[in-house]
C-alpha cells in the first residue's frame, strides 16, 4: 500500500485544477491484518513489516537451550498467540505452519548468534533460521571510511591510494 499526500486546488473561474503537494512524500506501507506481530517466550523482541502480510527481524541471541516461542500478534486491540502443536522440524532451521493457542514452538539445542525470525500471517508460515546480522545503528563515521570508489573517467580512489596514471578532468589543477 501507498500512502500519499496531495493538496489540489480547482480554479472554476479558468476550469483549471491545480495540484501543489504539501509535504511532498509519501510512505510504502506493507498489507497486513494486524497493527503488531512479536516473538514471546524464551525471545521477547517485536516483528517488522517485511512485504505484504509478512513480518520479521533479524537478533542476536545468547545461548538459547531448547527455547520455547509464540508468535503473538494484536488486531483492533485483540491480541492471537500462535504456536505449533504438530512440529516436524526443531533444529535449525526451525519452519511450520502456525496454530491459534497452540503448544509452544521449541527452537533445539543450544542455540547463539543472529537469527531471523519470520511470520507470515495469511497462510501462518514461520520460519527461524541462522543470518549474518550487522547493525548499522553502531556504526561510527571512522567506521565508514573504508572501500573502493570508482570516478568518472576511470579514476579511482581508495583511502591512501591512488592508481597510477590515473586523471580526472575538471578536478582543480586539472585540464
Amino acid at each position: 500500500m501507498v500512502q500519499y499526500w496531495v493538496q489540489a486546488a480547482y480554479d472554476w473561474d479558468t476550469g483549471t485544477l491545480y495540484t501543489a503537494s504539501a509535504t511532498n512524500s509519501y510512505v510504502v506501507k506493507p498489507w497486513a491484518n494486524y497493527s503488531s506481530l512479536s516473538v514471546t517466550g524464551a525471545v521477547t523482541t517485536n516483528l517488522f513489516p517485511a512485504g505484504n502480510y509478512q513480518w520479521q527481524r533479524a537478533m542476536t541471541v545468547a545461548s538459547l537451550v531448547d527455547a520455547p516461542i509464540w508468535f503473538n500478534g494484536v488486531s483492533n486491540s485483540v491480541s492471537v498467540t500462535w504456536g505449533d502443536t504438530n512440529q516436524a522440524f526443531f533444529n535449525m532451521p526451525v519452519f511450520g505452519t502456525a496454530e491459534v493457542n497452540a503448544t509452544n514452538i521449541t527452537l533445539a539445542g543450544t542455540n547463539t548468534g543472529s537469527f531471523l525470525f519470520s511470520f507470515n500471517e495469511s497462510n501462518l508460515s514461520y520460519k527461524v533460521q541462522p543470518c549474518a546480522y550487522v547493525n548499522f545503528d553502531s556504526w561510527s563515521d571512522a567506521a565508514l571510511r573504508f572501500g573502493h570508489h570508482e570516478r568518472r573517467l576511470g579514476a579511482v580512489r581508495r583511502p591512501g591510494h591512488e592508481r597510477p596514471g590515473a586523471r580526472v578532468r575538471g578536478a582543480a589543477g586539472g585540464p
